[in-house]
Order: C-alpha cells, then structure tokens, then sequence
C-alpha cells in the first residue's frame, strides 16, 4: 500500500498512519512527564572520555561543542547495516548516497549540500579519511564490525585538524588488542551474512595480547549485487596492528604499528529521469550505463609513539602514508577499445602529528597547555582517456604541502567553570598541470605538412599559496551537578583541493568562516539525558561548482554573497524500562545565502530520528530505526525555482537478535515499508535508493 501525496510542507507519515517524524522524534521527550527515577537502571553515559574535543576533563559533558557519541555496543544494537546509516541517525546528519552503499556515499553535517565531501573532516583513528581531490572520505574502507565508538563534534576541530573542519569533526575509532595481560589471551570473531540483492558478507577479526604485546588481525569480505543494475560493490578489506606497552621501568612508553589494505569494484548506473523514478520499480532499478564501471585499491600505513612523563607532560607523534589507485570509465562507448576510455585517478600523501600536552596545578585546580604540528604532503595525477589516444588522452598532475602549528589552552577558574581556547596558523601550497596527448603541425614548406610526434604538451595550470587561520575559545558551567551549560566560537577555513583547480575561475581562493555555539547538557534522572544546541555559522568566499552568471560557463567558483546556516540539534536517550531504550533526535537547520531570498541546494531543513532498543525474554533483543529528512531543492538549483524539490521522505529499518551462547543471529529488515526515495538530484535526475530488502547475520565469539 502506497501513502497519499503529502503537501509541499507537511512531513512524510510512517506507513500512511496518522504519526509524522516529528511526532515519533519526540516521544522520549513526552514520555518524560511519566517518568518515575526508580522503575529503571542507571544510566550514566555523560562523563564519557572523549579525545576529539577540548574538555577540562577529557569528558563528552564538558565538551563546549554539539558533540555526540556512538559506542560499539551502540553499534550492535543498531538496525542500521551500513557506517552512512548508521551516521545518518544522528541531528543534523543527512545521509547523500549515489546508489546506497558506503562506496558511493558522504555525509553532510550541518547543511553544508553538495560540498559535504570536503567540508566535514572524517578521521579514522585520528588519520584524515578525506582524500586531496572531490571524492570525499571513502567510508566503504570502514567495516562497521571494525568500530569501537565514533566521535562526531560539530562546529570544532579547524583549531586541532586544520583545512576542511568546517562543519565538523567525525572521528572513527577502530577495536584494538589490550596489551598488558600476563598471558596470551586471544578473542577471535567471525561473522557470515546473507540477504536481498545478492548480498554475501564475511568478517574475521581476532585480537590477542602476550605480556606488553598486543596483536589484531581484522578481514572482510562484502559483496553485493546492489538494487539497481550496474550498481555492485565488491569489497575487500585486511588491516592489522601490533601495539607494545614498554615493561616495568619504561611503562610511560606505548607504540604501535597499523597497516590496512581495501580493494573494490563497483558500477556506476548513473541517475534516472524524474518520470522514470515515478515510474515504479522496475524503472527506478535500471540504467543506462551498463558498462560504466570502477575498482580502487586504497594502502595506509601508519606508525605511533605515545610518551607519558607524568608531571612533564604527555607527547604523541603519529606518521601515515596512504596511496590510493582508482581506475574508471563513466560514458563507455562500444565503438571504441575500454583501454581506450579507462581514466586512472593515483594518490599519494604523507602526514605527520605531533601533540604535547601538560597538566599544571594552580590556585588549587588543574589546567593544560598544549601544543602541536601537522605536516601534510601529497602527489595527484589524473589520466583520462586512456593513456596515449591522440588529441583524446589527458594527464593533470598535482602537488598539495600542508603546514600549520597550533596551540591550546584549558583552564579551570572554579570547581564548575571551565574555559578552553586554541588558536592554529596553516600555510598551503599547491600546483596543478595540465597536459594533453597532442602534436604541432605546420606548412613547411607549402604544401607540405610537418608534424611533431604525439606527446602529451602543457595545456595550462594553475597554483596557489595561502596562509589560514584558526581560532577557538569555548566556556562550559556546571550549574547544577545534573546541568551543564556552554558556549563556544570558532573560526574556520577550507583550501580549494585539486579537483577543484583543474576546472577553476581565475581568482579561485579559500573559504573562510566561523560557527558559534550555546548549548545544555541535562540528567534529570539516572536513566534520562538530554541535550540541546543552538548554532550559527556564516562563511565567506564559500566553494562551489557552477555557471559564471557571466560567460554561463560552470567552474568551481567563489560565492559572491556570504552563506549562513543557523539551526538547533536536539537529543534525548533515555532507559524507559530495564528492557527498553529509547533514543530521539531532531535537527533543524536554516541554509540561507544571505542578502538572497534561496536556500542552499541539497540541504533539508529537517531531520529526525528515533531508535527504540527492547530486551525481550529468552535473550533475544529488537530494534526499530525510524529516520525523517525533509524536502531540499535540486543540487543545481541555485535560486530555488528552476527544478523541481526533492520530496521529504521516512524510512524504518528494524533488526531482531537473539543470543545463541557463543553466537548472535541477527534477522533484519531494511525500509521495512518500502518507500521509494532519492537522497540526490541533478536537473531533476534522480539516484533511486534500495527498496525493502532482508538480511541474515550469524556472529560467533570465542
């Protein structure tokens, strides 16, 4: 059964049922007046250690900053199957998918639209994930059985991560052996699904620690045919680590080694037409590049010392190298040889970190200084068209260099209040050529025709040099020991990657800008918490890709009218029953070009979420996932009139579990009330989302 068109402004209901998204989004809220503090278990998740965020305490509650927090045993209680998925339940997350997997997928953090890719900062274990060009963070190199807890701070990091923190910060922080037991003592953990779209997944992961030594060895392997045609992802991945805490008499010593590797292949069904996508499945499902095609083979090594001197003060030193190959043809054409229209993306980047941190005991109350670097070098070639086609074949190369030294401070000036600043200074460089296979003909003499050999010749270029900075200062009040509030401002900025200046407006330069924040964290009872923040970001000089409303030529330009984005995140966890865990989330945000009468395409005003978590008898566990986005305007609709918005849509996934001794059988249902849906549109194209489909997961741990 099918709901009823809805209004241009009412939100999508739940199965055609008289409940909205808001309406679901809020019932922790209401439930709140029933509540009695005694029918339920402590809680208590607020003091939360957290490491991407300045605290005076290293605690999420004392962060000056939205932040949120997704843990593993969040992550195993979960409906969502996929690492967007599940990121996407959070406020002020909006999923943007091409074909509805990682490989092709980003998440957008507080209404950044189409430049999401680069302007929300994703880490894995404090290692940028974004690449130098406009492919984003490859979230498909992250299996989600990897993750032991995700950190994602909005409106912060510019301070301690540099270009690209914009919107925010999400860091991915994978399991790890323990080393210090006396013993061996291995954990070993194998996983095996099956489901809809020809869905076949395997994972390995086994963890072992043998006196000051800890070793982990994580293998996967997923594939999928995906919903539409030409849509399959094949996914490999194998990473391990040693990491070695120094005996007796060196204990302040830890060190460790991570080596991950990922391969992929993956089709490109490209969009649909808007009448194709009302059409019904059948036409949502097909495509007209059936050919196009992708594989990527992604290598990062990355190596760690860890010093704590006590008093003196704590060092950490991380170096990573990454190299990345990705071969595609998008556009294939029968008549010609696929060598002949293979284009190669290559990359490579070194990065290195260096953070010291000291405690100092003044007027009875403890404060840290900090300090730190970060140096970042990277190579880019792009080969299109084959390698040596005549007047077909191109080459762009490039080169990024990424300096900056930042400090901080946190300092305590009572019991319960707490002020935290930074500041950051980053200096970039980077180049762009341009080269095609062509060769020079002449009349020499008339009318004979000389021509040079084919040789890739220089076609142009273009390069940049600039100095960034970044600043931050926060301030964070226990009023009450059940109440605390903040306050923070941060300053931001994001330099142009080489995607962007290989089709560039001649003054193309950086963005800048700077997101304020006011925000409440609240226990009222041992199994309720709630939270608030109010935001307003504004940035200036913001990159995008468009027409020159000039020459009517699209390039990656600068807006010429500032934006700003103001809205509010709302969440509540609470543990209704000993049985039953509720979580509801809202986000609100306005995107607006100021002195415009438009919002900024790509962006829903609304998005909610509510997860419900019942432990039910004889071990067995179900939750029910229910997300709301509302409508956004066409990713090329700049004036907000020429195409036509993207509906609002909800989806609920649902998962049943029950625990077998050793094992977990995991049954699941994805968009369980088969709504048909697009997270993206181009022109009025659209990228049709997967429909209902089921999986089975066996989990085994030894």
């Amino acid at each position: 059964m099918r709901c009823p068109a809805e209004t241009r402004q009412a939100p999508v209901r739940v199965a055609c049922g008289k409940v909205t998204a808001w309406q679901l989004a809020l019932v922790p809220l209401v439930l709140v007046a029933t509540h009695a503090p005694g029918q339920t278990e402590n809680l208590m998740r607020l003091p939360e250690v957290i490491v991407t965020a300045p605290s005076p305490d290293r605690s999420l509650r004392r962060t000056p900053h939205g932040v949120s927090v997704i843990t593993a045993a969040d992550i195993a209680q979960t409906a969502a199957t996929t690492l967007t998925g599940l990121l996407s339940l959070q406020a002020n997350l909006n999923l943007q998918s091409y074909y509805g997997n990682d490989k092709n997928a980003g998440i957008d953090m507080r209404g950044m639209g189409a430049t999401a890719g680069s302007n929300v900062l994703i880490l894995v274990d404090g290692v940028r994930l974004n690449e130098l060009d406009l492919s984003g963070a490859d979230l498909s190199t992250v299996p989600l059985s990897q993750i032991a807890r995700i950190e994602i701070v909005r409106g912060g990091g510019s301070v301690r991560y540099g270009d690209g923190a914009v919107a925010g910060v999400i860091n991915i922080i994978t399991k790890r052996a323990q080393p210090g037991a006396t013993r061996a003592q291995p954990e070993l953990d194998l996983e095996l699904a099956r489901g809809s779209y020809g869905l076949r997944d395997g994972r390995l992961h086994l963890r072992g620690s043998a006196g000051p030594l800890g070793l982990s060895l994580n293998l996967s392997e997923s594939d999928t045919d995906g919903f539409r045609q030409n849509s399959r992802l094949y996914s490999r991945n194998a990473s391990g680590e040693m990491r070695l805490v120094a005996p007796a008499g060196l204990d302040f010593l830890e060190a460790w080694v991570r080596v991950a590797d990922h391969a992929d292949r993956n089709g490109f069904p490209g969009p649909v037409s808007a009448a194709d996508f009302a059409a019904g499945s059948a036409a949502r499902r097909g495509t007209a590049t059936p050919l196009d095609d992708g594989d990527t083979r992604d290598k990062v090594y990355t190596a760690g010392l860890f010093m704590d001197f006590d008093r003196a003060g704590r060092w950490e030193m991380q170096t990573t190298y990454r190299y990345r190959v990705s071969n595609f043809i998008l556009g294939f054409n029968p008549l010609s040889p696929r060598s002949d229209q293979q284009s190669t993306i290559t990359s490579s980047r070194r990065e290195l970190q260096l953070r010291y941190d000291v405690d100092i005991q003044a007027f009875g109350h403890t404060h840290t200084l900090g300090a730190g670097m970060q140096s970042q070098s990277g190579e880019y070639a792009r080969y299109s068209n084959g390698r040596a086609v005549p007047e077909q074949s191109g080459q762009k190369h490039g080169a990024v260099d990424s300096r900056g030294r930042f400090i901080t401070a946190t300092v305590r000036a009572t019991d319960k209040l707490a002020f935290n600043a930074g500041a950051r200074i980053n200096r970039f460089s980077t180049d762009l050529r341009d080269a095609r296979y062509t060769r020079s003909c002449a009349f020499n003499p008339f009318p004979i025709r000389v021509c040079t050999p084919y040789a890739f010749a220089p076609q142009g270029g273009l390069a940049g040099n600039w100095t960034n900075r970044a600043a931050e200062w926060g301030i964070t009040w226990d009023v009450t020991p059940a109440l605390t509030a903040f306050a923070s401002s941060s300053r931001h900025f994001r330099n142009p990657n080489l995607d962007e200046l290989a089709a560039a407006a001649i003054d193309l330069r950086p963005q800048s800008g700077g997101t304020t924040e006011l925000g409440a964290r609240w226990t009222p009872a041992a199994a309720l918490e709630l939270s608030g923040t109010l935001f307003k970001m504004r940035n200036r000089d913001e990159i995008y890709y468009g027409a020159d409303p000039a020459s009517g030529l699209s390039e990656n330009r600068n807006y010429l009218l500032p934006t700003q984005r103001t809205g509010v995140e709302l969440e509540a966890r609470w543990k209704a029953t000993p049985r039953l865990d509720l979580n509801a989330r809202i986000g609100h945000v306005v995107p607006r070009f100021v002195g415009a009468n438009a919002d900024i395409p790509l962006v829903p005003r609304t998005t909610a979420s509510v997860q419900a978590q019942w432990r039910l008898e004889h071990q067995m566990r179900w939750s029910v996932a229910v997300r709301h986005v509302g409508a956004r305007f066409d990713g090329n609709d700049f004036g907000n009139y020429a195409w036509p918005r993207l509906p609002a849509y909800t989806v609920v996934d649902t998962v049943w579990q029950k625990d077998l001794g050793p094992a977990e059988l995991s049954i699941g249902i994805n968009n369980l009330f088969n709504r048909a849906y697009s997270t993206l549109a181009y022109s009025a194209t659209m990228y049709p989302m997967p429909e209902r489909n089921i999986y089975a997961r066996l989990r085994v741990h030894w």
